[in-house]
């Protein structure tokens, strides 16, 4: 449409072309950029959710499916992290059951 309307100025329908290759390049570049970024943080955090529930079952026993689903659905790193330093030090499910409950509520 657009090359249509600037068909009568002088270069006008390459200058659109080129245009719109640029951003359209632009665009994908962007969003492969942020879509490789957004993977890797994904996954960390994939990652570090499963470390902290290996970590807790070692230390308190086999976790029950809604702790684990509530560690699941932490989706800050820092947090996790810091359960994982907590549990180390923890011999009680209940113990650790809190603070997974606390983290959840912020």
């Amino acid at each position: 449409e657009v090359e249509k309307r600037v068909k009568h100025l002088p270069k006008g329908e390459e200058t659109v072309r080129t245009t719109a290759e640029v951003l359209r390049k632009e665009g994908y570049d962007k969003g492969y950029d942020k879509g490789v970024v957004l993977g890797e943080q994904h996954g960390k955090l994939e990652a570090t959710q499963e470390m902290l529930i290996d970590v807790a079952g070692e230390r308190c026993g086999p976790l029950p499916p809604v702790l684990e689903a509530k560690i699941k659905s932490i989706e800050s790193v820092m947090t996790l992290k810091n359960l994982a330093r907590q549990v180390a030090k923890m011999d009680r499910m209940e113990d650790f059951e809190r603070l997974v409950n606390k983290a959840v509520e912020h």
